[in-house]
């Protein structure tokens, strides 16, 4: 959320996995992104794609911490995560829109 490289290294696991969801509606990636590193090219890698003016709301999802990417009134993606010893091992981004539909009310 703050462009925090250093702060997202520590946070993850080196073997954690990145699973993305956009229903064939949104552009993400095809298969789980495995490893710390490819992680994190990712995220700067799509980091201009996100709006200007969005919004991180922290939250729980699905009884998961997570967090909400608002712009305007709407939620246009969804992150939660998994902890294995204080770090993250596997996060799940929802941008599938008809996932999103039913946190848009």
């Amino acid at each position: 959320m703050t462009g925090n490289i250093g702060l997202l290294i520590e946070l993850l696991s080196s073997d954690a996995v990145l699973y993305t969801d956009g229903g064939g509606k949104v552009k993400v990636a095809l298969r789980p992104i495995m490893g710390s590193d490819r992680i994190i090219r990712y995220f700067v890698g799509i980091s201009h794609e996100i709006p200007a003016g969005t919004r991180y709301e922290t939250c729980e999802i699905n009884g998961m911490p997570g967090i909400r990417l608002v712009v305007g009134e709407m939620i246009i993606a969804a992150i939660t995560f998994q902890y294995f010893q204080d770090q993250l091992s596997n996060l799940y981004i929802v941008m599938n829109p008809e996932k999103l539909s039913h946190l848009n009310v």
